[in-house]
C-alpha cells in the first residue's frame, strides 16, 4: 500500500514556516551557477517562467520569473521573505533545510559582482516550459502512456507490461530531439521491474537494450539499478506531499523516475539523459485522500490528464 498522504497544497496554498538561520554569509561561495539556478529551476520555475503561459503559471503573478539571474535579481527580497521568512513559497513545501540554508547564502551573496555570467554559458538552462497532455490505450499487450505537445504533435510514447500485480517498463520512444539531441527509441530485455506483488526491494540488473536513434538501430549491454522507497525528489507543484519514489539509473547517465501516490495516481515523472533533465507534474487536482485503488498501476486505458513540464539542460541527478 502506498503510504497515507497527510497534507495538499495548491500552487497558491500555505505551506507551514520553517526556521531558517538569515544571517550574512561569511563567504559567498554559494552563486548563482552553484546555489541559486539549481534552486530556483528545481522550486520556482515551474511556476515563475516567462516561457510559461498565463494559464500554467498557478497564481505566479506575471512577471516575478525566477528561472534567470536577471529575474531573481529583481526578486531577492522578496524571495526571501516568502520562502525564509513567511514561509508560504513553495506553496508546497519540499526544500530541505540544508536547501534553505543555502537559498539563504546565496541571497546574502546576491549581486551581480558575485554572480557573473560566464562568458561560456548561456544565462538560462531551461529549454521547454509548457504543458503535455497524457493520453493511455492499449497496444499490442503494452499498456502505452503517450505525451503530446500543446500543437498536439507526439513528444513521447512509454510502454508497460502488467501481469496481475507485476509491472515493467519495457521501453520509450521521445520522438523530439531536445532530451537527447536525436529522436531515440529504446527496447529493454529483459524488461525492469517497476511494481511486484513480492514487494520492493532495490536491485541492480543487466540488461540488452535496442536502441533506435535517428533511424539507426544497435543493441548494447546496460547495468540498471532500480530502488524503491519514500519520495526524496520533491516539488512544490507536486500535490502529493508524501509520494512513493521508484528510481532507476543506468551505467550511461540515463535516468528515470516515477512518483505514484497512495491512490495509484502517477503524479510525477523525470526523465534524464547525460546532458537534460525532463520535470513533468500533473497538474489535475486528484484527490489523494480517497481509498487505495485495487489496480496494479497508476493508470489504465482511456485515462488522460494534463503535466506541466519543465526540460532543463546540464541538470545533474
Amino acid at each position: 500500500m502506498w503510504p497515507l498522504l497527510t497534507s495538499l497544497w495548491g500552487c497558491t496554498e500555505k505551506a507551514p514556516p520553517t526556521s531558517v538561520d538569515t544571517g550574512h554569509a561569511e563567504s559567498c561561495t554559494d552563486d548563482w551557477w552553484s546555489t541559486g539556478q539549481p534552486l530556483m529551476l528545481d522550486f520556482c520555475a515551474g511556476c515563475h517562467s516567462s516561457q510559461l503561459l498565463d494559464s500554467n503559471r498557478f497564481g505566479a503573478p506575471a512577471g516575478v520569473d525566477l528561472e534567470t539571474l536577471e529575474g531573481a535579481l529583481l526578486h531577492t527580497e522578496r524571495i526571501r521573505v516568502r520562502v525564509l521568512e513567511d514561509g508560504d513559497m513553495p506553496p508546497g513545501g519540499g526544500m530541505s533545510t540544508e536547501q534553505l540554508q543555502r537559498l539563504a547564502a546565496w541571497l546574502d551573496c546576491s549581486s551581480q559582482a558575485s554572480n557573473p555570467l560566464p562568458s561560456s554559458s548561456s544565462e538560462t538552462p531551461l529549454v521547454m516550459a509548457h504543458e503535455f497532455t497524457i493520453t493511455v490505450t492499449d497496444q499490442s499487450g503494452w499498456r502505452v502512456l503517450s505525451r503530446s505537445e500543446p500543437s498536439g504533435a507526439l513528444w513521447s510514447e512509454e510502454y508497460y507490461l502488467i501481469e496481475g500485480s507485476n509491472v515493467w517498463f519495457g521501453g520509450y520512444s521521445i520522438f523530439n530531439e531536445d532530451l537527447f539531441g536525436v529522436t531515440r527509441a529504446v527496447l529493454f530485455e529483459p524488461m525492469l521491474p517497476l511494481a511486484s506483488s513480492q514487494g520492493s526491494e532495490d536491485q541492480t540488473l543487466t540488461v540488452s537494450a535496442e536502441i533506435e536513434e535517428d533511424g539507426v538501430v544497435t543493441t548494447e549491454e546496460q547495468t540498471w539499478s532500480v530502488t524503491t522507497g519514500a519520495a526524496t525528489l520533491l516539488d512544490g507543484r507536486n500535490i502529493d506531499r508524501d509520494p512513493d519514489e521508484v528510481v532507476m539509473i543506468s551505467d550511461s547517465g540515463e535516468v528515470h523516475v516515477w512518483h505514484l501516490s497512495q491512490t495509484r495516481i502517477l503524479s510525477g515523472r523525470w526523465i534524464a539523459s547525460p546532458d537534460y533533465l525532463l520535470q513533468a507534474l500533473r497538474q489535475d487536482h486528484y484527490s489523494p485522500y480517497s481509498e487505495p485503488d485495487d489496480e496494479p498501476f497508476p493508470f489504465e486505458s482511456g485515462d488522460s490528464w494534463q503535466e506541466n513540464a519543465l526540460l532543463i539542460e546540464g541538470h545533474t541527478w
